[in-house]
């Protein structure tokens, strides 16, 4: 049985090759195509054939194919394309079902029998036991289920009943007594704490209509005669405290001195001595102010009964720091050294004009750019004629040409712009060019700062760096002076350059530039550097003086840088 059926897996091994190279899917094909529905799988119509009997069910995929001619019409093509088809898939089946009728049954009854006879020869007597016992545990299971589940029931019932009642006639009396003690101890304390609310209520608001008329009278006696002993020690109060200004114009200017003007009341019957009274001011914030007179007695008695007013008293200034913030200061009012009362006022310092550059200038290296500035005065009151703003920088990077301007009367609330002529001598890309605007007037007083170091962008194309011995220039000969240009700028539209030198000075004349000047350079992209010379003829000993290398680009001058010698 062995060999037959390693001979009938050979052959199916035959038979799968041959299917393959058809194109035919041979899986399961000994049920006629795989069991699948609409695959030649089980229908109701073959399921009186033997399997050996199933037909094929097998269909070509084309794969050989291959339909040359070719006709002048569609519906020629078609047809021809149709009737191709046709014949291809007949002639498949026709030689595939040949193939498998004859090979797929000869090895199904071949396998048929060898498989009958195996079964004969098997021992069956294991399988029968372990279904033996699997079949009686399983209807003694089931039985005896259902026999518990009925019996048990019908026993559970009549035992309950009895403990039951049992557990009821022992535990019924004790837990009955137990609740009832609990229930009547509840109405008990209930019935109690009203009584005794009731009560006590009563007697409480009988105890104090008895002792409050007395009681009141005494605490009544006792706070006059509290308030007549300190109006005695104390009989001064402190009403109100402003800060006055000694230059009228509705501003707290810093540097201004500022006083006190300040309210208080005598209770007594007898005039106090003025000697007695002392004023104590205090910056609570302590760096917001110089106070030069921060305690200050009253230099005249006060009279009976009376309110007086104390105008300029104490003495204090704003420092400059705390222009346009709010600083807070406290008076004290102290009578024979006890505080008879103190008051806290706010007040915010500023000055009587306010500075702010127009616009967003920006600066290059040795251009003449324009710095224009609003001036506003903000007080109730017009400035004096002899008022002027003035800008300062630091030299060594900006040269103010013109770094004062007039003013005159500026009425209040009134704006006027004016402008400063400047000249950045700075080297860079990204330069912050310092400045500091102020008003000042004709006896110096400042009324108008910037708030804190300002500053404007110096944005330069190029930069050029100098070499060589600039004080050369000072004897007679031949100096040759060695510049590089760097360009810095971010622009990519890049022109031409024209570079022109020149000297500056009193003694200019002594001097020549030797070569072509002014002299034309290529482009440069961002970042690229150029170095040449520039030599000069110095007729005779000097004093010295500027050389200055102008650089215009398509006509436009980018940069002038200026040396020193």
């Amino acid at each position: 049985m062995t060999s037959s059926l390693g001979s009938f897996l050979q052959d199916s091994q035959v038979i799968k090759s041959m299917a393959s190279r058809l194109g035919i899917s041979t899986q399961d094909e000994r049920r006629g195509g795989g069991g699948k529905p609409g695959n030649g799988g089980d229908k109701p119509g073959d399921r009186d054939q033997r399997p050996g009997d199933q037909p094929s069910n097998a269909k070509p995929d084309h794969r050989y194919s291959n339909p040359l001619r070719t006709f002048p019409s569609p519906q020629e093509q078609e047809a021809y394309r149709e009737g191709y088809t046709q014949g291809y898939d007949k002639s498949f089946a026709t030689a595939y079902n040949k193939i498998y009728n004859k090979d797929y049954r000869e090895h199904f009854q071949r396998a048929e029998r060898d498989g009958c006879e195996d079964a004969r020869r098997r021992d069956y007597r294991d399988f029968y036991h372990r279904a033996y016992v699997e079949g009686r545990d399983k209807g003694y299971s089931d039985t005896y289920q259902v026999a518990y589940n009925s019996t048990f029931r019908a026993t559970y019932n009549d035992v309950f009943r009895i403990f039951s009642e049992e557990s009821y006639s022992i535990n019924y009396p004790i837990l009955y007594k137990q609740h009832f003690e609990e229930f009547r101890s509840a109405a008990y304390r209930e019935q109690y704490e009203g009584l005794y609310d009731s009560a006590f209520s009563a007697s409480r608001d009988q105890t104090y209509n008895k002792l409050y008329p007395g009681y009141a009278q005494a605490a009544y006696k006792k706070g006059r005669a509290d308030e007549e002993a300190d109006f005695v020690q104390r009989p001064v109060r402190l009403l109100d405290v402003v800060p006055t200004e000694t230059i009228e114009n509705g501003l707290f200017e810093p540097g201004e001195a500022l006083r006190i003007r300040l309210s208080m009341r005598n209770f007594a019957d007898a005039t106090l001595a003025g000697k007695d009274i002392k004023m104590v001011l205090q910056a609570l914030d302590a760096g917001s102010a110089v106070l030069s007179t921060a305690t200050e007695t009253l230099t005249q008695n006060i009279r009976a009964k009376s309110v007086t007013t104390v105008s300029e008293a104490l003495d204090f200034r704003m420092n400059e720091n705390a222009v346009n913030q709010a600083k807070q200061f406290r008076v004290t009012l102290y009578y024979q050294g006890r505080n008879v009362g103190e008051q806290v006022f706010t007040l915010t310092t500023k000055f009587i004009t306010t500075l702010q550059i127009v616009g967003s200038p920006q600066l290059r290296e040795g251009l003449e750019s324009s710095l224009a500035v609003k001036v506003r005065n903000q007080s109730n009151k017009p400035t004096e004629p002899s008022l002027k703003v003035v800008l300062t920088s630091d030299p060594a990077i900006l040269q103010v040409t013109k770094g004062s301007a007039d003013i005159g009367v500026l009425n209040p609330g009134e704006e006027r712009i004016v402008e400063f002529s400047v000249i950045a001598r700075a080297h860079g890309a990204s330069i912050r060019v310092p400045y500091v605007l102020q008003s000042l007037l004709g006896s110096g007083r400042r009324i108008g700062l910037t708030d804190g170091e300002k500053s404007v962008p110096l944005v330069n194309d190029y930069r050029i760096s100098v070499s060589g011995n600039t004080r050369a220039l000072r004897a007679n000969g031949v100096t040759r002076m060695q510049y590089t240009i760097t360009n810095i700028s971010s622009r990519l539209l890049l022109k031409g350059l024209q570079l022109k030198a020149r000297i500056l000075g009193n003694d200019a004349q002594n001097f020549v530039i030797i070569g072509p000047n002014p002299q034309y350079l290529t482009p440069l992209i961002k970042g690229q550097s150029l170095s040449f010379d520039v030599p000069i003829l110095v007729k005779a000993a000097n004093s010295g003086g500027s050389l200055e290398l102008e650089v215009q680009e398509d006509g436009r001058t980018v940069v002038i840088s200026q040396t020193d010698f």
